[in-house]
């Protein structure tokens, strides 16, 4: 347990300190919106919503916990390689982070409590642009480089209950902090020592509470002439309402002297972010409760539909020029054997995909992302615990009209302990 805790916190204070991105794009409002989840779900193309295991935190559709078996603690990072590319150049870079953590207690009482920490948005970019402008009479060439880090945190408690046999229910009450840092520096490069350079520094710190819903009906069918385990799932996500405080600071210099930071304004805001929708199904291998699991192998497969509607976000009262997102997702994952002296056998191996309209729009074009996922889940022996592993292969925008193209490959690793701390034994 102490070990546990110790993981526990250890990630908290990577997470609350990691660059995780190094995007152009999360230039725009809170930063990329980040759905940290298990290895497991992410594998299978993000699927989520109508999603349950009972060894596997599925955060993102709060009635899922329900459907957990055994006390679950889970864990996982990642690292991205980035492709940045225009029609000029391209560019390469590496960023690492704490991909989820989290906490599910199943009770006796047709309830199960959750609590974790994840990433809700990723901020991180560094850039140079040059510009040409007239001062005093004569064109001038200067450069600004532009660079950020930081992002949003959501540490969330969760719960889940059956509220009839086939029908359960569930809600996350996410807090919702972290700072996001902008930095642009202003030099004239081609000039000597006729002006001086400048730097600017915005620090946003926000917080606030979010509401996550959800609720997932699950039974049996006939498929082929085989029990089929069917779920359905829907969740509702209120939309975070976030206080906000900006300081923007200012430092102008030469080679002789450097002048002290000055604060020229400081400002708060109300930001709302903009509620979520989601809708999944998936079916399963039905397990005949009795029978030998080393006979019978295990599959799943699920397709999610998510809807965002960005369109009236404000930052700090300036419109961000956003969208509707819309995001569809599959996947699945096989199991040969549930229970085999051959290891490659009990392996889980899965695969998904996923096709996104983000909210981003750029010079009269909305930008488009999509990916193909796959992982491996490697049983520990004897137990239901599994390390995770899982790549991400996908792409984001265009190269056309003066924008970028993101390249991107992400790999994630990740540890699910499954323990039966509340179990209770009856002696006959």
């Amino acid at each position: 347990m102490k070990k546990l805790l110790f993981l526990f916190l250890s990630g908290l204070l990577v997470l609350n300190a990691q660059v995780s991105t190094y995007s152009p794009y999360s230039r725009l409002g809170i930063g990329d919106l980040y759905l940290g989840n298990s290895v497991r779900n992410q594998s299978m193309g993000g699927i989520s919503v109508g999603s349950s295991h009972s060894n596997t935190l599925n955060r993102l559709n709060p009635a899922s916990y329900r459907r957990v078996a055994l006390t679950t603690f889970d864990i996982s990072a990642y690292s991205e390689g980035l492709q940045l590319e225009t029609q000029e150049a391209s560019t390469q870079r590496q960023t690492v982070g704490v991909n989820a953590m989290g906490f599910v207690f199943p009770t006796h009482f047709k309830t199960s409590f959750a609590f974790g920490l994840a990433p809700y948005s990723l901020l991180g970019y560094d850039f140079t642009n040059r510009y040409k402008q007239v001062i005093n009479g004569n064109p001038e060439t200067y450069q600004v480089n532009y660079s950020a880090y930081g992002g949003l945190n959501t540490f969330y408690l969760g719960g889940a209950v059956s509220i009839f046999r086939h029908i359960d229910i569930g809600l996350n009450v996410d807090y919702v902090f972290g700072g996001l840092n902008y930095r642009w520096n202003v030099t004239f490069p081609d000039i000597n020592n006729k002006y001086e350079s400048a730097a600017f520094l915005k620090k946003v710190y926000q917080q606030g509470f979010d509401l996550h819903l959800g609720m997932q009906y699950t039974d049996t069918i006939r498929l082929g002439g085989n029990r089929t385990v069917a779920k359905g799932g829907i969740t509702f996500q209120k939309g975070a309402s976030l206080n906000a405080d900006q300081v923007l600071m200012g430092r102008s210099s030469s080679p002789f002297k450097a002048n002290p930071d000055t604060l020229i304004e400081k400002t708060t805001s109300q930001q709302q972010i903009p509620s979520r929708i989601g809708v999944g199904i998936e079916l399963e291998k039905y397990l005949v409760p009795g029978v030998a699991l080393s006979a019978t192998g295990y599959w799943s497969v699920g397709m999610d539909l998510t809807w965002q509607d960005w369109r009236m976000y404000k930052f700090f009262g300036e419109p961000q020029g956003l969208g509707q997102s819309i995001r569809w997702a599959a996947g699945g994952e096989w199991i040969p054997r549930v229970v085999s002296r051959n290891y490659i056998l009990k392996m889980a191996y899965r695969l998904g995909g996923y096709v996104e309209k983000t909210p981003l729009i750029l010079n009269d074009r909305q930008l488009n992302a999509y990916a193909v996922t796959l992982g491996l889940g490697l049983p520990f022996s004897k137990t239901a615990s599994r390390v995770h592993l899982g790549m991400e292969l996908g792409r984001r925008g265009t190269a056309d009209r003066n924008l970028i193209k993101e390249g991107f490959i992400k790999l994630r690793v990740g540890i699910t302990l499954n323990e039966p701390w509340f179990t209770r034994y009856r002696l006959d």
